[in-house]
């Protein structure tokens, strides 16, 4: 153990002069100045980045350079988010079957780049280059919204990702490393089973962390095995999470767990928009990282109350720059200003991939179901498998042996209360849900036919967002 713990602190600390260093230190202070400025100050800032980010595009990126020249697109023609709209929306098969179009001509040959690597979360594989500086600048805005709760960088920390920290085989504790370089343990999120949690609380309770980040579900898990285990010791500043769907549930359950603030981000692999949630519980749309639309069926901006697409423009990865794309995640967007002061749109709530959603017969497409399982105190997983529009499968892990036909016709009940009549309903009951390569939960399934989803309304990350 020993050793592995040494192995993951030398290669950490190779990493984190890529990730961090003085131009983090300088972008992290920027960030602390910016997140105050006014909205136009802002959007000014925003306005520029456009104009860098189209002109590199345009003169050297294969894949804008003759779509703009296709569209006539001249070189002074887009200077702010709304001059964007001259542009069409890529769509991610083009960008996955076009890739290397994609790629800046600057960094051809480059060590200024690094190329990541993602299964994505629809099994297709994605591979995208990113600017060195801008990585330090990707983890300076992690550490702006984790100094909001008065945590900082080098602060004892617990992480729970998908990171192979451990042989998936193995099956006795640890299931951890830590990481001296940044002072972290890293939990593997692949062991979390239900014989495993008491060794995973106790390691928790003597690490004592001042601040956990990762999955929703693998935290979610851990804080509801606190709670029945009567363990309170675990009282970090902060939870933060990212890479999957944060639902209410278990932003409650992680509250009472912990004591307190769980504040979300939202981003993708793709580097193209970024949304951080502060203590008011809004997200603020970081306008300085990307332009965020978010989108109607028929092109128009969703307003307050009104769910919409997010298509996302970034403007600060030179490598590799992607102009108005369809990320396939869905949001509600809000009025108004926040009350913490701190300058950026604001987003209600962030609903998770438009393909999460089960979609009725009658053309219905729903996806706030997790609501489903609030009251089930029996389940302690869930998920939601969709072979067809007649029929839904629901798999179960129950937190006890005696999950009963009581129990079934319970869930069979809420199921049909959230999704009509129209569904068939099947109950799978296992030990454990099996989770995506990366370790991720993925809430829905869905085997519909490519495309069912965007018929009845909308278009079509495996990236950790927090490590």
């Amino acid at each position: 153990m020993v050793v592995k713990n040494l192995i993951a602190s030398i290669y950490s600390q190779k990493m984190g002069r890529k990730k961090f260093g003085m131009r983090f230190e300088a972008h992290l202070a920027d960030l602390r100045r910016r997140q105050w400025y006014s909205q136009e100050d802002i959007l000014r800032i925003q306005s520029e980045k456009i104009r860098r980010t189209v002109g590199l595009a345009r003169d050297y990126v294969p894949y804008y350079r003759e779509l703009f020249s296709k569209l006539g697109i001249r070189e002074d023609s887009i200077r702010s988010a709304d001059d964007l709209k001259q542009l069409p929306i890529l769509e991610k098969p083009v960008f996955q079957r076009l890739g290397e179009q994609f790629r800046s001509e600057l960094f051809k040959g480059s060590s200024d780049i690094q190329r990541v690597h993602t299964s994505g979360s629809t099994g297709t594989a994605l591979s995208i280059d990113v600017d060195l500086d801008y990585l330090k600048l990707e983890k300076a805005y992690l550490w702006l919204q984790r100094e909001w709760c008065g945590v900082h960088l080098g602060d004892r920390s617990a992480q729970f990702s998908g990171m192979p920290v451990v042989p998936v085989k193995q099956r006795k504790p640890p299931f951890w490393i830590h990481d001296r370089s940044e002072n972290r343990t890293i939990f593997s999120v692949r062991h979390m089973s239900s014989e495993n949690l008491t060794a995973y609380g106790k390691a928790l309770a003597e690490l004592d962390p001042q601040l956990i980040v990762g999955y929703p579900m693998a935290i979610y898990l851990m804080a509801r095995h606190l709670i029945e285990s009567g363990n309170h010791r675990v009282r970090p500043r902060g939870i933060f999470t990212a890479s999957e769907t944060l639902h209410p549930y278990q932003r409650e359950v992680m509250k009472a767990a912990f004591g307190c603030p769980v504040l979300d981000l939202y981003g993708q692999m793709e580097y193209s928009g970024m949304l951080i949630q502060c203590d008011q519980g809004s997200y603020h749309v970081q306008e300085d990282y990307g332009v965020v639309e978010i989108l109607k069926p028929d092109g128009s901006l969703a307003v307050e109350g009104e769910k919409g697409e997010i298509v996302a423009t970034g403007l600060n990865n030179s490598a590799m720059p992607l102009l108005r794309y369809r990320t396939g995640d869905l949001a509600i967007p809000k009025d108004g200003s926040c009350s913490c002061g701190r300058c950026g749109r604001l987003v209600e709530r962030v609903l998770g991939r438009s393909d999460d959603v089960i979609v009725t017969a009658d053309g219905r497409m729903l996806n706030r179901v997790s609501s489903i399982f609030m009251e089930m105190t029996n389940i302690l997983e869930a998920q939601l498998v969709q072979e067809s529009l007649e029929n839904l499968l629901v798999r179960v892990v129950p937190r006890s042996a005696d999950f009963n036909e009581k129990d079934r016709s319970l869930l069979v009940q809420k199921v049909r209360e959230h999704t009509g009549l129209g569904l068939e309903i099947q109950i799978q009951v296992l030990e454990r849900i099996p989770r995506r390569p990366s370790g991720k939960f993925q809430f829905v399934i869905s085997h519909l036919p490519s495309g069912a989803a965007v018929s009845k309304g909308y278009g079509t990350h495996d990236k950790d967002q927090f490590s």
